[in-house]
């Protein structure tokens, strides 16, 4: 029996652990499959004596690559039907000293040595009598699956809160790099901003999508101004005025509009629906008459509205939002911006808990997030309660105290059971 290598490596660079292969991919080693594996033993010119190569465990070869033996030797496992073993009076285990660490300070030196440790400790609670081969033969198994596993684990733990980078390319072939998580549907809003598409983003609150606007104009190198809706807004704010002396006082929509960039009307479903006709020709025919004069259209100007509906009036959660005039919403694309639980965990991330206290906050929120759907009830819990919560929890309050105050609040009493139901807090 032997394994033949899916590829064939040309190359090994030890300070790197980077394994190159014929057909130009490269990898780090830890992440060789086992064929990989004897395939860059064999381009080293390391010999497997005892057994085919294939019959050494993945840990055996990457450990011997690292420490550049020039022979692996192949140590037989005892098979399963070992007759027991007769019992040998107990006497007290000698205690070992724990291992020091030594290594360049790699995530696999750190996982080795944790792994090394936890086993060591286990054969510290172990009595005389075993058999010495059998245990060491034993302890070669675990340590090879324990190495993997915990090493896999501790790379996607470590992937989770490392900074995401992104990188855009503009028409004009410049590369924009952009820190941070961004959402999932953001490739879609920078896709519609990039062609001027002006974009009604709707979604429930704590979503991301005014977030996502921003990071938008930023990626396109485009100026950003924003306007928060409201029932009470005039129309000046959008257009401006000419004061007692006939001076026109102007605004950041006038700018946008005139000179380019993205402006961004958040909640537009708050806002008062007869001032957002003043909006429609400038949306639409490419010009707009301002209190000083009519303003042509700027090429690269676009606009964004954020709102948690359509635009057809109150829903059963947001009771308080406008219907919005159909020559309004005319005039934008719609597009539904859902709960990106890769955000929501960047921004629980960032509040610094204790890794069990976040992971079992998180469940609780998201446990009441699923009862609040099935249950159809009117509450809204939102990345914005994860948030919250997990400030208040750094902050000393008790997790149930946090959870009242982020996740029940505005429940009625008979829905506060259903909204708790499966937490633990």
């Amino acid at each position: 029996m032997s394994a033949v290598p899916s590829e064939v490596v040309v190359r090994f660079t030890p300070e790197t652990r980077e394994v190159t292969f014929a057909s130009g991919r490269s990898i780090n080693l830890r992440d060789c499959k086992k064929n990989e594996l004897i395939a860059v033993a064999k381009c080293l010119g390391i010999r497997f004596t005892g057994k085919p190569a294939v019959y050494f465990s993945p840990l055996a070869i990457e450990a011997g690559i690292l420490r550049g033996d020039k022979v692996l030797d192949y140590v037989p496992h005892r098979a399963a039907s070992v007759p027991a073993i007769p019992a040998v009076p107990a006497v007290p285990s000698v205690p070992r000293p724990q291992p020091a660490f030594v290594g360049s300070g790699s995530l696999d030196d750190v996982v080795g040595v944790i792994v090394h440790n936890a086993v060591q400790t286990a054969l510290d609670e172990f009595k005389a009598g075993a058999d010495e081969v059998q245990v060491s033969q034993l302890v070669e198994s675990i340590t090879s699956t324990m190495f993997e596993g915990f090493r896999h684990e501790v790379t996607t733990q470590i992937d989770a809160v490392r900074p995401k980078v992104t990188q855009v390319v503009l028409p004009s072939r410049e590369v924009v790099t952009l820190k941070g998580i961004q959402h999932k549907q953001f490739p879609q809003v920078l896709q519609a901003i990039s062609q001027r598409v002006n974009l009604w983003l709707v979604g429930g609150a704590g979503t991301g999508k005014s977030e996502i606007a921003k990071q938008a104009s930023e990626a396109l190198r485009l100026p950003f101004a924003n306007i928060n809706c409201t029932s009470t807004m005039q129309d000046y704010r959008i257009t401006g005025y000419k004061d007692a002396n006939r001076v026109y006082d102007t605004t950041e929509f006038r700018t946008i509009f005139e000179h380019g960039g993205v402006f961004l009307l958040d909640e537009i479903d708050n806002a008062n629906p007869n001032i957002l006709g003043v909006l429609n020709s400038a949306l639409s025919n490419g010009f707009m008459a301002f209190p000083d004069k009519q303003v042509q259209r700027h090429e690269n100007f676009v606009a964004i509205a954020t709102a948690n509906t359509y635009g057809a009036g109150a829903t059963m959660q947001y009771v308080g939002r406008n219907p919005i005039d159909g020559a309004t919403i005319d005039r934008f694309a719609q597009l539904e911006v859902t709960l990106d639980e890769d955000i929501e965990q960047a921004m629980l991330d960032s509040v610094g808990l204790p890794i069990a206290t976040a992971i079992k906050w998180l469940i609780n929120v998201r446990t009441a997030r699923k009862n609040v759907t099935e249950a159809g009830l009117k509450v809204i819990v939102s990345p914005r309660a994860t948030l919250n919560g997990a400030k208040l929890i750094h902050a000393g309050w008790s997790a149930s105290d946090a959870f009242g105050a982020t996740v029940l609040k505005g429940a009625k009493a008979d829905q506060v059971d259903k909204i708790k139901a499966g937490t633990s807090l």
